[in-house]
C-alpha cells in the first residue's frame, strides 16, 4: 500500500467512479481499476461494490477513507510546516461553505486564494450547514462555515456575521402586508423545510421556537433550489434570510416579511476541530474568508450584520 494508491482510491471514492478519478489524475481508467484491484486484494476486502453509473463505496471503503483523510492531512501539514520556515502558505485547505455563503463570497474565495496563495490547493465543498459540520467531524473538511452551531467540546468557533429570517411565500399564505410578522402567527402557517433536526436549527436556533416551525413543516427538502420551486407553486412558506432567498423574491409572485415578537436571526460561525489546531494554510483561508464576508457586508451584497 503506497500513497498513490491512497490518492486513486480517496478519488474514486470522492467522485464516485473512475471515470472521474481518472479525469481527476490525468489517467487511464484501467490503470485505476488494476491500482484499486491491488489494494483490495493487499486488504483482504472489497473497497466498492461495482454498479452501472458508478463505484458505491463498502463499509471497508468508508472506514478506509477515514484513514486516507488523516494520513494525508499529515503529509499536508508535514509539507505546510516546512514551508512555513520560509513564509511560504502551501499545502491543500478543504472548505465546507454552505449555500448562502457559496452564492455569496464562493468565486472570490477561490480567485483570491489562486492570486495570493500560489502554492496552495483550495477545495471549496458545497452543503447543507448540518452536512459541512458532519464533514467537519470526519476530516473531509478542514474548515467550514456553520450557522447556529451547538456548543460543542469537539469545535473551535468564531462568530462572523448575524443575519435577520423573513418569512417568504405566495401572498395567500403569508399576507399582503408589508408590516412585519409576529412569530406566533407564521408558525401556523405551513412550512418548507431543508431537511429536518441539524439543518432545521440553521433557521431558528432558540429549540422551543424550533419545534413549533418543525410541527409545521409540510415538506422536507435537501435542495435550495428545490425548496424555492416549492415556494412558487405555493406549497407553503419559508424562514429564510434575505442573502439565501434574493433571486426567488424578484419573482412577483411572492412576498417577503419581517418576523417579530421575537426576531429571528441567526448566527454565521467559522468552525474547526479542536484536536487539529489551524495551521499556516488554514489561518491564511480563514482570514480571506472572514475578509471576503466584510466586504460583502460593506458593499451591501450580504444583508447582514458583521461580528465586531
Amino acid at each position: 500500500m503506497n500513497l498513490k494508491q491512497l490518492r486513486y482510491f480517496e478519488a474514486i471514492y470522492e467522485t464516485g467512479s473512475v471515470s472521474g478519478a481518472s479525469l481527476r489524475h490525468n489517467i487511464a481508467q484501467s490503470a485505476l481499476s488494476y491500482q484499486i484491484a491491488n489494494l483490495e486484494k493487499e486488504l483482504g476486502v472489497r473497497l466498492f461494490e461495482r454498479r452501472p453509473r458508478g463505484m458505491a463505496p463498502t463499509v471497508e471503503g468508508d472506514r478506509l477513507y477515514e484513514h486516507v483523510r488523516r494520513i494525508f492531512l499529515a503529509v499536508d501539514n508535514a509539507r505546510s510546516d516546512l514551508l512555513a520556515r520560509s513564509g511560504t502558505v502551501a499545502g491543500t485547505v478543504t472548505v465546507g461553505l454552505p449555500y448562502t455563503a457559496l452564492e455569496m463570497i464562493g468565486l472570490q474565495l477561490a480567485e483570491r486564494a489562486a492570486a495570493a496563495f500560489p502554492n496552495l490547493q483550495l477545495w471549496i465543498a458545497e452543503s447543507l450547514s448540518s452536512q459541512a459540520l458532519s464533514s467537519l467531524r470526519r476530516g473531509s473538511v478542514d474548515l467550514a462555515l456553520l450557522y447556529n452551531p451547538a456548543v460543542s467540546a469537539d469545535l473551535r468557533t468564531t462568530q462572523l456575521l448575524t443575519e435577520e429570517m423573513l418569512c417568504i411565500g405566495r401572498p395567500e399564505i403569508v399576507g399582503t402586508s408589508g408590516a412585519p410578522i409576529d412569530f406566533d402567527d407564521v408558525a401556523k402557517l405551513p412550512q418548507l423545510l431543508l431537511r429536518h433536526g441539524d439543518a432545521a436549527r440553521a433557521i431558528v436556533e432558540d429549540p422551543v421556537l424550533l419545534r413549533r416551525i418543525v410541527r409545521r413543516s409540510r415538506i422536507e427538502l435537501i435542495s435550495t433550489n428545490m425548496l424555492k420551486q416549492a415556494l412558487v407553486k405555493g406549497f407553503g412558506c419559508a424562514i429564510g434570510p434575505r442573502a439565501t432567498l434574493d433571486s426567488v423574491l424578484r419573482d412577483p409572485s411572492l412576498h417577503a416579511r419581517r418576523i417579530t415578537r421575537p426576531v429571528i436571526r441567526r448566527r454565521l460561525c467559522l468552525a474547526w476541530l479542536a484536536e487539529r489546531p489551524l495551521g499556516r494554510a488554514e489561518m491564511a483561508v480563514a482570514d480571506l474568508l472572514t475578509e471576503l464576508i466584510a466586504d460583502a457586508i460593506g458593499s451591501g451584497r450580504w444583508d447582514a450584520e458583521l461580528e465586531t
